[in-house]
């Protein structure tokens, strides 16, 4: 089976400013307390929407009568910065929340601190978050569509370098600049050869159809050579080739622990979250019309032949 491959539009991944932002949460129940005096050194951040919790190491905390701040490191490379703004009770010790400030800032940008920071972010602008040491929970964080997806374009993009370098034994620094059009063709160049073996992918528009070469196939990414191995490419119509890999390595087995391999297998759930957010949005613009209203909008345009010339 040939898979037809399309190529993404250029993205920037961003650091601590754009790509990770600040969330501020809607609660749902009041009001939130927080234990001080918890010795906990772990803390969980639960996604009950995703069947899927994170637990992170508290890396600092500072407490005043007004305020509470705590880094958890989510990887070796990201760490949540997390603040609770309130009041401080002596009888009992509790600290009472108002409100809630949790960003993320990324050291290194690696394929896999990129996957799962994103993973991260996704989930919380689409699920409900319980945290573990903040009594009755909080509710969600909720963002954009707009901003969810960039998150899972990020989620992708990660996964498919995270691909290539198990398969090629090599690793990616990403520079921290815009990825141009070229890098992201070329990625998933490398993705499908690695993982569907035979696809059509774009081609210049120089080569003749049903011409067909063999060769052994690279280049560079992010600084780092890229060894395909041999592949047999072929012509197959104006702009498309065929591709084959022959011996380009393959992805091996396990190439991810269990909790990496467990957020790889959220996909449809991202996408079904993502759907459903995207249908009630679409459906909340039709609240308060007529049936002949409805109509109008959603009734598909007939244009005539001349608008085609």
């Amino acid at each position: 089976m040939i898979a037809t491959v399309s190529n993404p539009t250029t993205f920037e991944l961003k650091t601590a400013n754009g790509f990770l932002p600040s969330f501020y949460p809607n609660f749902i129940q009041n009001p939130q307390t927080f234990n001080q005096k918890s010795e906990k050194q772990f803390v969980e951040i639960e996604f009950p929407d995703f069947d899927y919790k994170f637990r992170l190491k508290i890396v600092k905390q500072n407490n005043d009568s007004k305020k509470i701040e705590q880094t958890l490191e989510l990887t070796k490379d990201v760490y949540v910065n997390l603040q609770l703004f309130g009041e401080l009770s002596r009888k009992p010790e509790r600290f009472y929340i108002n409100d809630v400030n949790l960003g993320l800032e990324m050291k290194n940008q690696r394929p896999i601190s990129n996957f799962i920071a994103s993973s991260f972010l996704a989930m919380l602008g689409l699920s409900k978050v319980n945290l573990s040491w903040i009594n009755n929970g909080i509710g969600s964080f909720p963002k954009s569509l707009i901003e969810i997806s960039t998150y899972l374009q990020n989620r992708q993009f990660s996964y498919r370098l995270m691909v290539i370098e198990k398969a090629l034994k090599t690793s990616f620094l990403i520079s921290k600049r815009k990825i141009e059009r070229e890098e992201i063709d070329y990625i998933s160049y490398c993705y499908h050869s690695i993982v569907d073996r035979k696809f059509e992918f774009e081609a210049d528009s120089k080569h003749d159809i049903g011409e067909t070469e063999t060769k052994n196939t690279g280049g560079e990414l992010f600084g780092n050579k890229v060894d395909l191995g041999i592949q047999k490419v072929s012509i197959v119509k104006r702009g498309i080739m065929e591709v084959e890999s022959i011996t380009t390595p393959h992805l091996p087995k396990n190439a991810f622990n269990k909790d990496i391999q467990k957020l790889i297998a959220l996909n449809e759930k991202f996408n079904a979250l993502f759907l459903e957010r995207y249908f009630k949005l679409a459906a909340s613009t039709l609240e308060g019309l007529s049936k002949e209203q409805k109509k109008s909008i959603t009734e598909r345009p007939k244009l005539s032949i001349i608008g085609f010339d």
